[in-house]
């Protein structure tokens, strides 16, 4: 009867022991929340953060910074207009810390300084080098000749960017760049162009060559031909180095989107249609089309006459340079040059291509409900009872559609074209001739053309001041009727 008041009493204590210990844990845990952590010396500090392994991949320092972030789990603070133009190298770190990681990467950019401040690692530009990095450099220069003379009006920009200006009647320029690594660009009509980084230089001097091809280009324009450097009046030359490589129906097509200011537009899916031409918009009431001059002589057929392949140069005249044809060149003049013979080269080429055209977009028309709807409709808005012949109990095929018209009408054009030509000549005597023949079926049902097309020139120097030669051209293109 002895045994039971030790045990009460034992058992007493150890109940009392573990509420004290309950307050004590209670009492820390509230503690926790009312005192800073960093108070209780549990705070780790970001650039003391262990990094096992980590993977910096080259590129741009942005870049590597926000890896750091999602990989250490720390928070960093930073100017993209300062640290936009560093790269870093691909880089394994382990075992290591984030300071270490940061030190390591920011031992080739003085310009560049961190620190850690209330549990973020800031980064900003080291005053001792704000000049280099962030401050924008001013660079002057003069623009020159071979000759040593200053260039008036050079167009001097800032490569990959829209920063530029044009040098002063002395060839001098000043300007303003963003950083050692920006590269100057200058360009002038006439001259190569020239590329300079900045680097550490403050003042410039470039050299521009003369550019001989551009100079020495000639256009051909209404009394003759002139110096690409010498014409003042508003002729456009077409690009037809690779008029051979695609498929044109008609001379024409060549002007489609290769010449500012004139409009092309095709009327129709009939390939023998004649498309309309403007340069400059409609100039008059009558609206007319440019005249047409082949080899100097005005051209009274079509564009649809003339072989693509044969053409050696195109070039419009838009303005007073037309005005030695009167009348006649108030829509413009389209001035279309053939290939000669060249002296002591023979060439002789043979093409053929084959290929199908498609109309590129349908219109949605009603189907034979659709139709009967509409129909219905507007008699019965006219007080009129519905149109009999849509009643399926009277026709029952009345609301059935068994024919898309659109279908109907339109095809798959199939196009075959072939072309061959043989030219060469001596120093006295040069000969060109050449034939084709082009099948293209139109995009409409019924439309097709097949032409035909032959031309033969040659020139011969019988004396110093005496030279004749002929220019004889065939073409047929017969109507749907003709063939």
């Amino acid at each position: 009867m002895s045994n039971p008041l030790p045990i009460q009493t034992t058992m007493k204590h150890k109940s009392a022991t573990r509420r004290n210990i309950a307050c004590w844990l209670f009492w820390l845990l509230s503690l926790g929340y009312l005192v800073p952590a960093h108070a209780l010396g549990i705070h780790v500090q970001m650039l003391q953060k262990r990094v096992q392994k980590m993977t910096i991949p080259g590129g741009s320092l942005s870049n590597a910074l926000s890896i750091i972030e999602d990989k250490a789990a720390v928070s960093l603070a930073y100017d993209e207009n300062v640290i936009g133009s560093y790269h870093v190298d691909k880089t394994l770190f382990t075992e290591t810390t984030v300071g270490e990681v940061l030190t390591h990467m920011f031992h080739k950019f003085p310009q560049l300084h961190f620190e850690e401040k209330y549990n973020t690692i800031v980064i900003f530009p080291n005053q001792q080098y704000s000049r280099i990095d962030s401050t924008q450099l001013s660079v002057n220069g003069r623009v020159k000749d071979e000759q040593g003379q200053g260039l008036t009006g050079v167009t001097i920009i800032v490569k990959g960017t829209n920063i530029g200006i044009i040098s002063d009647s002395k060839g001098e320029f000043s300007i303003t760049v963003p950083n050692e690594k920006s590269v100057l660009i200058f360009s002038f009509i006439g001259y190569h162009s020239e590329e300079a980084m900045v680097g550490l230089h403050t003042t410039m001097d470039v050299t521009l060559l003369n550019d001989i091809n551009s100079l020495m280009e000639v256009v051909v324009v209404g009394y003759g031909i002139q110096r690409r450097d010498e014409v003042v009046g508003a002729i456009a030359s077409v690009p037809v180095k690779n008029i051979s490589s695609r498929n044109y129906n008609s001379a024409v097509e060549v002007l489609q989107g290769t010449v500012p200011g004139i409009s092309v537009i095709n009327n129709g899916g009939d390939p023998t249609a004649q498309p309309s031409i403007h340069i400059r918009g409609i100039g008059s009431i009558n609206g007319e089309s440019p005249l047409l001059v082949v080899d100097g002589v005005p051209f009274t057929g079509s564009f649809n006459s003339i072989n693509p392949n044969d053409i050696e140069s195109i070039n419009v005249l838009k303005d007073a340079s037309a005005a030695i044809y009167g009348a006649r060149a108030s829509g413009g003049v389209v001035l279309i040059t053939t290939k000669k013979g060249l002296s002591g080269k023979y060439n002789v080429a043979l093409s053929y291509q084959q290929g199908f055209q498609q109309v590129a977009k349908k219109l949605h028309t009603l189907n034979a409900a659709e139709f009967a709807d509409v129909v219905n409709k507007v008699r019965s808005e006219a007080n009129l009872s519905s149109d009999p012949a849509f009643d399926p109990a009277i026709f029952p095929d009345a609301r059935i559609t068994k024919t898309s018209w659109m279908d109907e009408i339109f095809q798959t054009g199939k196009i075959y074209m072939i072309n061959a030509s043989i030219s060469g000549g001596t120093e006295k005597n040069s000969f060109f001739l050449s034939g084709g023949y082009r099948k293209n079926e139109g995009i409409l049902l019924n439309t097709y053309s097949n032409r035909v097309t032959a031309r033969l020139n040659s020139t011969h120097q019988l004396l110093k001041q005496l030279k004749f030669g002929e220019n004889i051209s065939y073409s047929v293109n017969p109507s749907p009727c003709g063939w």
